[in-house]
């Protein structure tokens, strides 16, 4: 159940069997840490409001994703839900607003016990799936369900908990890539990385921005109850949950389409 991972650079592990699919290096390993193997998927759409400029109008679409960027790897996640075509001058300021945050490992929280069940709300967005382990009052607990953006329930009773921790937390520094069509191939480009926050102004004409494909338009952080990992020649992962065979993409351990 444990691996290499197809990676170049620093070595780094991955395994099942311990809660959700992990990751480490040898440091993390000498520490007891560990981490989540994969990245979110932001779940709202950007808000796109174009102003200014004299060209002649142009419709585009945005996207954006997350990426962990750790040592010397990116792990990028799948992309957030597509705007609906906006309307506007190319050489004009596009104001994206509304991105998801970005995604967090631990956070204060309030929690109630009923019938042998603790629903655990937090301040912010969990980012949480069930199956996955988190850390309550010092005990490490499994997800039973994911109730909302905000709130969980774990067995047992955790009604004194504050603050909640994914047992392995998200790997490296988490920022956002963002993403539009441009011209009349319908290909969704870079624009942007290293997004912090949850706004953005493109003001780059097509000719100016990095240009880079989006290529994670199927990707998802791998399944939770993954078992028996093994890696393929192509560099991809492989493992199973039941019956059902899954397979990352070559050399994206994180991307499990």
């Amino acid at each position: 159940h444990v691996v290499k991972a197809p990676l170049y650079g620093k070595a780094k592990f991955c395994w099942t069997g311990d809660g959700e699919p992990r990751i480490a290096d040898i440091a993390a390993l000498e520490a007891g840490q560990s981490f989540t193997l994969g990245t979110p998927k932001p779940v709202t759409p950007a808000v796109v409001t174009p102003s200014g400029g004299s060209a002649a109008n142009v419709t585009r679409w945005y996207a954006y994703t997350f990426i962990a960027k750790w040592d010397d790897v990116e792990f990028e996640g799948a992309v957030s839900p597509i705007t609906g075509p906006v309307v506007g001058k190319p050489d004009g300021t596009w104001a994206i607003s509304g991105m998801d945050a970005t995604p967090i490992s631990s956070g204060a929280c309030t929690a109630s016990h009923s019938s042998g069940v603790t629903t655990v709300t937090a301040t912010a967005p969990h980012w949480l799936r069930a199956g996955e382990t988190v850390v309550l009052l010092s005990q490490t607990v499994v997800v039973k369900e994911v109730v909302s953006a905000t709130v969980f329930r774990v067995d047992g009773d955790y009604a004194a908990a504050t603050s909640w921790a994914r047992r392995a937390p998200f790997p490296g520094s988490i920022t956002k890539n963002l993403y539009r069509t441009t011209g009349t191939s319908g290909q969704f480009q870079l624009v942007a990385e290293n997004i912090t926050g949850t706004t953005y102004s493109d003001t780059l004409t097509d000719a100016q921005i990095p240009g880079d494909e989006l290529i994670s338009a199927d990707w998802e952080m791998p399944p939770v109850g993954l078992n028996g990992m093994c890696v393929l020649p192509s560099g991809a992962l492989c493992g199973f949950v039941g019956n059902r065979v899954y397979f990352s993409e070559p050399n994206q351990p994180q991307a499990w389409p």
